[in-house]
Order: structure tokens, then C-alpha cells, then sequence
């Protein structure tokens, strides 16, 4: 199981799935119960790196099942959230991490709060960053932000405090892609630099093409679109060299972005790079992303002149955050509508967001 795990960090997800599926295969032949947890809990880590999220979330429920009083032979005393009701929280808050990729944020919500309760009444650094960041990720990708930062700003602090430098990266990115998104661009790309580096220097290649992407997207906000194509080439490379489906659409959809944004914009370009990431987010069920690639692609047509196909893209985008709950969002895409509208209404006077 650790071999497992010391292979997803390093970035060999295929081997680390293969081996902790064989731990848990194992502990339950001899029916030793905190190890066929605690393989679920890095089971379901493997599969959020390979993209598989529902995969990954139906493990991480195995994981946080376990009643947080009930005695276990064995113990979790060894590990690092030290208690069966730390290992409840731990796995809680990757499961909002992977209900965070697909859209399930209601869901996503609930057990991230448990797990931050849990947390704060243990108060082990290891648990309590855990739990803040996995809420702190749902609410930032979800667009509440200003939930999202003070949850993530905590998990920083205290991952600093006590030393937990291998989850640095982690809630390094996602703080910083939140501070950039409510206009902290040089905060936040202070921290995405930060993580990229830090992630290079302990070989924690788990984080890199992630990271990446979300550099790629604070320096396209901040019109370096140079930079972003850069960071985006790489994340892409990165993400299928190691198997990494969802980091692989998010990398396409930033390259799509880059192309939109370029003077002139080549339309193919645009084109080719967003649909091959909606095609691989719709295949991986990464709902939010799928929402934005059809965000950026209503922006695109509209200003390429094509208010037709640019009101299409736009109500779809808009549907899908509205269904969701993505506020912030939904904000961009009435936005974008107005401005549509706007163009349009040379042509004709309906607004393409009415239903």
C-alpha cells in the first residue's frame, strides 16, 4: 500500500492503482480492517489523479464508512491522521475533492463540512489541512470564494506552522487559482509559482500538471498569454505522459483559451483544443469544466461574429451552472450575455440567455 502510494506521488498512477488494489485484495483475505480502509482512502487518491472521479468518490465513501468510535484490530494510531475519526476526516475531505470535479457540490458541501468538524475537534495539523483544503478546493471550483479562501488560507497557514510540506503544493494551488479569481492576480500567481516549484523540488509530480494549468489560467487573466500557452504545453505533455485525464482536459481547455485570446485568433485552433477537452470532460463527467470550455467558446464565437452559434454555447454554459449552483459562474455567462445581446441586437431583439 505505501509502495503504492509513494508511486501516485511520483506520478506513476497506473502502477500505484495496480498495487494498493492488491493491499486491499489482500487485507481482506485476512480480514485486517484499518488496512482495507486505508487502502480505499489511497485507492481512491489514485483514481482522482488518473481523472477516474467516480471512481475515486466511491472509494473515499468506503474509506470514511467507518464508524469514528468503533475499535479496530490494529488501530490508526501508525498513520498520520492518528485516530479512526482523523482517518474519517481525512477521507471526507478527498471526497469533496472528488465530488468537486464532477459537479455533486450539494453533496460536496456536506461532507466537506463534516470533515472540517471532525477536524477541528481532533486538532492534528495532518487532519485539520486535510479537511480545510478539501472543502476550500470544492467552494473554489464551485466559485464561492470568498468561503473558499479563509478555509484555504488556513490549511496553509497551519500545513506551514507544522511542517506538512508535501501538502503545500496542494492547497498552495488552489488558494492561489481562488485569490487570482476574486483579483489577487500577483497574489495568486506568487502561490501558483510557489507550488510549481515546490512540486519540482520534492519530486511531488502529483501536483505538477495541475498547478500548471492553474498558473496557465492567472497568467491568461493577467493578458501573459505567451506565459499561459507555455504552462499550458507543458500541463498537457505532463498530464499524457502520466495518464492524467482530467489534468489532460483541463490542459486542452487552457490551450483553447490561449487560442482564443491570440490576435488574430486562429478559429481551428480554438476549435480543435475545446472540443477535445468538452469530448474528454463530458467522457470523465468533470461537469464544471464542461460548463467553462462552453463558457470560453460562447466568448470566442461571439467575437469572431457568430452570435448564433456564440448564443447556443452561451445557454448550454449557462443551464449547466445554474443546475450546479456555480454563481459566480452563472454571473460570467449573464454577463456575456449582455454583451451578446448587445451585438445582436442589430439582428434581432431576443436575449440569448431568455428561456
Amino acid at each position: 500500500m505505501h509502495l503504492g502510494e509513494y508511486s501516485r506521488q511520483i506520478g506513476h498512477f497506473r502502477e500505484a492503482s495496480a498495487l494498493i488494489q492488491r493491499a486491499r485484495e489482500i487485507a481482506g483475505t485476512i480480514d485486517d480492517l484499518p488496512l482495507r480502509l486505508a487502502s480505499d482512502q489511497y485507492l481512491g487518491m489514485a483514481f482522482h489523479a488518473l481523472g477516474d472521479y467516480r471512481r475515486a468518490a466511491e472509494h473515499e465513501r468506503r474509506a470514511a464508512e467507518f464508524p469514528r468510535d468503533e475499535p479496530a484490530p490494529g488501530g490508526f494510531g501508525p498513520t498520520q491522521a492518528g485516530s479512526p475519526a482523523g482517518f474519517r476526516a481525512v477521507s471526507l475531505g478527498w471526497l469533496a475533492r472528488c465530488l468537486a470535479e464532477i459537479g455533486e457540490f450539494d453533496e460536496g458541501i456536506e461532507v466537506g463540512r463534516e470533515a472540517v468538524r471532525l477536524a477541528e475537534e481532533i486538532d492534528r495539523p495532518y487532519t485539520l489541512v486535510s479537511a480545510c483544503w478539501g472543502l476550500g478546493y470544492l467552494l473554489g471550483v464551485r466559485g464561492d470564494l470568498d468561503s473558499a479562501a479563509p478555509l484555504l488560507d488556513r490549511a496553509l497557514t497551519v500545513a506551514r506552522g507544522a511542517g506538512l510540506t508535501r501538502l503545500l503544493p496542494q492547497v498552495m494551488r488552489a488558494l492561489g487559482s481562488a485569490y487570482a479569481l476574486m483579483g489577487r492576480v500577483a497574489d495568486g500567481t506568487a502561490l501558483l509559482e510557489e507550488a510549481v516549484a515546490l512540486s519540482e523540488s520534492i519530486n511531488l509530480r502529483v501536483a505538477e500538471s495541475s498547478s500548471l494549468v492553474l498558473l496557465g489560467e492567472v497568467h491568461l487573466l493577467a493578458g501573459r498569454i505567451d506565459d499561459a500557452a507555455v504552462a499550458a504545453t507543458r500541463a498537457l505533455a505532463m498530464a499524457r505522459g502520466r495518464g492524467q485525464r482530467g489534468d489532460e482536459a483541463s490542459a486542452l481547455h487552457l490551450l483553447g483559451a490561449v487560442a482564443a485570446r491570440r490576435e488574430p485568433p486562429d478559429p481551428e485552433d480554438v476549435e480543435r483544443h475545446l472540443r477535445a477537452a468538452g469530448g474528454l470532460a463530458e467522457e470523465i463527467s468533470m461537469r464544471p469544466l464542461v460548463a467553462r470550455g462552453r463558457l470560453t467558446l460562447a466568448e470566442f464565437y461571439r467575437r469572431a461574429g457568430h452570435p448564433g452559434e456564440a448564443g447556443r454555447e452561451l445557454k448550454a454554459a449557462a443551464d449547466l451552472f445554474r443546475r450546479m449552483g456555480m454563481r459566480f459562474w452563472l454571473a460570467r455567462a449573464e454577463t456575456e450575455g449582455l454583451r451578446l445581446g448587445a451585438a445582436a441586437s442589430r439582428d434581432r431583439g431576443d436575449s440569448p440567455l431568455d428561456s
